[in-house]
């Protein structure tokens, strides 16, 4: 039932020319309910509400009017937020042109600490990311409902107090979601889009957890298809507008990381238009909705939890279906080249029993020669010299017993080289990029390439590579 005080203050609003819109969004903003508003617009004589969202054309002029007039305040709210990410796209592009020189002629522990340097500072900018993402995409929210534009101290006061619910529904609505998936994908698809607007409701109507997972879905219920076609035009538009601005700084640098500082450069003007795009849309779909409050029922809580507790195995399954097909792809491409050798061959199975060997205390000699070159700020003239200070004994070829050629030509550089017997008999000597063909290196900069002779798990392999690829 409408309240009379609701009706008599719509009544005298719009005997002083005030519009509907302006007494809808002013009710709203105070709390009332949104079906008892537009119920009362009508118990007072007012229009029929919305039945339909506003077209594209309609949304894209009303978002850039509101994006150009107060660009200076959404501007400085996207910029902080991406802080962080700038910092660390900027990190990573000075890394690559200051750091990874001095690192690559380092030692192999100077190599190890500044991999683990870099990966520690790595992880603060991503979590500092994340988090001024979610209270700067709050406070940007905030900005755009407010009738009076607030300051935007204000503005990232009121992300830090929406913090939490935000990241405790986003973190719900993704588990819902993945547990979806895991049932005939077909449900997660339809939550992906019902909660498309939850954290809308989370800032403009206060609502958290299924509450406002329940909100978004009401207001996209029958209207998805609606909502996808005007994302898609927005995207077609905009898509050629992106590329022009970024393909200037394709052609003059190749510089992957300089790229990746434009593009973030990019997102931070364009990113506000965006999310004022979003928040009409929320908007008008909201004022489309004429029911009452959301109640969310204990068979709901039960069925959406039960959803919830999928997600994290959801989650897990599809890790390890990607796992799992790689190590396929990668046991075809190993069978095919090492079954006529390897599984019906014990010859072959020998061989490469043998060059595992090799490679291993390949790697243990290239470890001491580096840290004897530490030590004594020269290479050793022989590998004896590193006995038994920087190793025990010199190892020697598994099945020949010979001595690993070893060649001091002076100046820092060396060659260690090894009698390999697969995939075909070959004599392989460690290079300045670690690869198989014979040459110098200097001490230095052989350590940073040893992989290819390390005998450990792919994983951990994996692992190093990418340690090495940040420092190239």
């Amino acid at each position: 039932m409408i309240s009379q005080e609701l009706t008599d203050y719509i009544s005298s609003q719009r005997a002083q020319g005030v519009s509907d819109e302006a007494i809808r969004e002013a009710l709203l903003k105070v709390g009332w309910d949104v079906g008892q508003v537009e119920q009362g617009l009508l118990s007072s004589g007012g229009v029929v509400p919305r039945t339909s969202l506003p077209s594209t054309i309609a949304l894209l002029k009303e978002a850039w009017g509101d994006y150009r007039k107060h660009f200076k305040l959404y501007f400085s709210i996207q910029l902080i937020a991406s802080s962080a990410g700038l910092t660390q796209s900027l990190f990573a592009f000075l890394t690559d042109k200051i750091a990874s020189p001095v690192i690559r002629t380092g030692s192999f522990w100077t190599i190890i600490n500044g991999s683990f340097i870099y990966l520690g500072i790595s992880f603060i900018l991503i979590l500092l990311n994340i988090i001024l993402g979610y209270v700067g995409w709050i406070a940007l929210i905030y900005s755009i409902d407010a009738s009076q534009k607030p300051r935007m101290l204000v503005a990232f006061n009121k992300g830090l107090k929406l913090f939490k619910p935000l990241v405790l529904t986003s973190i719900l609505a993704t588990l819902i979601t993945w547990g979806g998936y895991l049932l005939f994908l077909i449900p997660g698809i339809l939550m992906s889009f019902w909660f498309y607007f939850s954290i809308y409701v989370v800032v403009v109507e206060k609502k958290s957890g299924l509450s406002a997972l329940f909100i978004s879905k009401r207001y996209m219920y029958r209207n998805i298809l609606q909502v996808i076609w005007r994302h898609l035009v927005l995207t077609v538009l905009s898509i050629p507008i992106f590329i022009l601005l970024l393909v200037p700084f394709i052609l003059l640098t190749k510089n992957s990381e300089l790229i990746t500082l434009v593009i973030s450069l990019e997102a931070i003007v364009i990113g506000p238009f965006y999310i004022i795009f979003n928040y009409l849309l929320y908007k008008y779909l909201r004022q489309m909705h004429t029911g009452g409050e959301v109640v969310v029922t204990k068979k709901q809580k039960i069925t959406y939890g039960l959803f919830a507790l999928l997600g994290p195995l959801a989650i897990a399954v599809i890790i390890g279906l990607i796992v799992f097909v790689g190590r396929i792809d990668k046991g075809s491409d190993r069978s095919s080249q090492d079954s006529s050798n390897s599984l019906i061959d014990p010859q072959g199975m020998l061989a490469k029993s043998h060059d595992t060997t090799r490679k291993a205390e390949l790697h243990k000699i290239l470890t001491s020669i580096n840290v004897y070159y530490e030590d004594e700020r020269k290479m050793p003239l022989r590998l004896e010299d590193l006995v038994p200070v920087y190793i025990v004994s010199i190892p020697k070829d598994p099945k020949t017993e010979a001595a690993y050629e070893y060649t001091n030509f002076g100046n820092g550089k060396f060659e260690l080289c090894a009698q390999f017997e697969t995939p075909t008999p070959s004599r392989k000597c460690i290079t300045e990029v670690g690869g198989d063909v014979k040459g110098l290196a200097t001490v230095r900069k052989s350590a940073v390439s040893f992989v290819e002779f390390l005998p450990v798990p792919f994983d951990l392999k994996l692992f190093i590579s990418l340690i090495e690829r940040s420092f190239k």
